[in-house]
């Protein structure tokens, strides 16, 4: 499953199992091609995927990270994936980069909190530094 945007080119994909795939329903998505969320059954319980590609300016990323939560809200299993365009810690950028502030991180922050969201591979990697890992985002 993928979304095109308006030049038909495709900035998000969820690749899920073949025997999942009668389950799965694309419950959302946005006219850029940078927003997909599906649903799928697994084990009797319903999982959230929300996919991004969120904007390079930053206000326009805010604007979009603060979007994503009326699809977290009163979510049991939740998954934010994707590229998010930006570093949510100091040990997520290389060298040669800046740790710059940003008010989408806050935005992205904030939203991790207030959905009791965790970044997977920082919890389970607390002090490694690494450049272009992918963030993934879901409930603890």
């Amino acid at each position: 499953m993928w979304t095109l945007n308006r030049d038909k080119k495709i900035r998000v994909a969820v690749l899920l199992p073949e025997e999942l795939m009668e389950t799965v329903k694309v419950i959302g998505k946005d006219q850029d091609g940078r927003l997909m969320i599906t649903e799928f059954n697994y084990n009797n319980e319903t999982y959230r995927v929300i996919n991004v590609h969120c904007p390079n300016i930053g206000g326009e990323r805010k604007t979009f990270v603060k979007e994503l939560n009326k699809w977290c809200v009163n979510t049991k299993n939740c998954f934010i994936i994707g590229d998010f365009n930006m570093c949510l810690s100091k040990l997520d950028r290389t060298n040669e980069n800046k740790y710059k502030n940003d008010s989408s991180r806050t935005e992205l922050i904030n939203l991790m909190g207030q959905n009791n969201l965790i970044d997977i591979w920082r919890s389970l990697k607390p002090n490694k530094r690494q450049k272009y890992k992918s963030l993934n985002i879901h409930q603890n």
